[in-house]
């Protein structure tokens, strides 16, 4: 007999890729996003060592493990993740996970040119199966997943403000084989980044990503939280005795009328809320807010009068 039975138990394990156009911060903000997971990150760079142009400037490169390969062969990422998790890593980073995908279309022409028809689709018989175990493997590793798409990109005239009309460079879809609805179906995030480094998810499984634009690296922080949150709700439970009394006092609804002198540009809006001035202080947004407290390593006495005089 083949059925058994599971759980709902068992410990989250993030899939988060990262797409967009050349310089929008893919590399950038997918090596931010995963250190925070991870004290031990494999990484696999296929941009000839790009990478290292981000790992400096953000210090991380400690928590590192670089791993080469030989080639972009999908196969040849399922055994790093493998060696991955033979290291005792958190997690593992590819960038780009495009180049296997090009790697494939390259494969199939070749096999297409020996063979005596020369025919393609013959040679996907071949390859797609190749390419179905790399996203099996990406699905069912025991580590964290991190990966960036590149993104195709086309030049359209957009209007600005006073009318006129100037080039943008844009993304049009993932550089990445288009099976069965595209990588975003499989992946727990999608996230899109813009050249201005707004990052929306295409794609999420996480509440609080969905519908919400974040200034990156700006606000990643706070994109980190929502993320950690998420992980914990299905981990363990986030409403600790220090959580409760941090929250206690405060109430469950309330308005605030602020001067607007005294409001910047960047405290009218919270990723994921309104405005304050209109904000609602609920058991999420309270989580939410220990989160972010513990990440910046606030004192919890200092963090709750700040949450009394800001709401109260």
């Amino acid at each position: 007999m083949a059925v058994r039975i599971t759980t709902f138990d068992e410990q989250f394990l993030l899939r988060i890729g990262f797409t967009g156009p050349s310089g929008s911060g893919k590399t950038w903000n997918m090596l931010e996003t995963a250190t925070a997971f991870c004290d031990k990150l494999a990484v696999i760079d296929t941009e000839h060592k790009s990478m290292v142009k981000a790992v400096r400037p953000l210090g991380i490169s400690k928590k590192l493990l670089p791993l080469q390969i030989d080639s972009f062969s999908p196969l040849e990422a399922i055994d790093a993740i493998d060696f991955a998790c033979e290291q005792r890593c958190d997690g593992i980073c590819f960038d780009s996970l495009s180049h296997f995908w090009l790697n494939e279309i390259e494969t199939v022409d070749q096999i297409a040119a020996r063979s005596s028809d020369k025919n393609s689709w013959s040679a996907w018989r071949t390859v797609s199966p190749m390419h179905g175990k790399l996203i099996d493997k990406i699905l069912r590793a025991p580590i964290h997943v991190f990966v960036t798409v590149r993104m195709k990109t086309e030049w359209v005239l957009e209007k600005d403000k006073l009318g006129k009309s100037s080039p943008r460079n844009v993304g049009m879809g993932m550089v990445m084989r288009d099976l069965n609805g595209g990588l975003e179906y499989e992946l727990d995030t999608a996230i899109q980044i813009d050249r201005d480094h707004n990052a929306f998810a295409l794609k999420t499984r996480i509440p609080g990503l969905d519908a919400a634009t974040f200034y990156m690296p700006g606000e990643s922080k706070q994109f980190r939280a929502i993320i950690r949150g998420w992980m914990e709700s299905g981990n363990v439970p986030l409403e600790t005795a220090e959580a409760a009394e941090v929250a206690e006092g405060i109430p469950t609804e309330c308005h605030t009328e602020p001067e607007p002198a005294s409001i910047t540009p960047q405290q009218q809006r919270v990723p994921g809320t309104t405005a304050i001035g209109q904000s609602k202080i609920v058991k999420g947004q309270q989580q939410h807010l220990f989160i972010l407290m513990k990440e910046n390593k606030v004192d919890s006495k200092v963090f709750k009068a700040w949450l009394k005089q800001a709401f109260n």
